[in-house]
């Protein structure tokens, strides 16, 4: 998961112009927010992810948690149907 920490501890931030910085974080949130809800969560699942903290801090998570593993859960026994007589 892409965090502004995590941002800082993998780039040398002095070769970034402070306006693109600001900008980038800026979208990233922009993006989180958008992400991070319970019914794109369950959607993103049945696509075969798995919730690995993106959306961690929101007040939602543990329900947008909750949402991509039944979606997940219903990737898994979808792909298996077909499998066995």
């Amino acid at each position: 998961m892409q965090t502004t920490g995590n941002l800082e501890q993998r780039f040398d931030l002095e070769m970034v112009k402070e306006g693109e910085y600001t900008e980038y974080v800026a979208g990233f949130e922009q993006g989180k927010q958008k992400f991070c809800n319970p019914v794109q969560a369950y959607e993103y699942g049945t696509w075969g992810n798995r919730y690995k903290g993106q959306c961690s801090g929101l007040p939602d998570e543990a329900l947008i948690a909750e949402q991509m593993k039944l979606g997940y859960e219903r990737y898994i026994f979808s792909d298996s149907e077909g499998r066995y007589p």
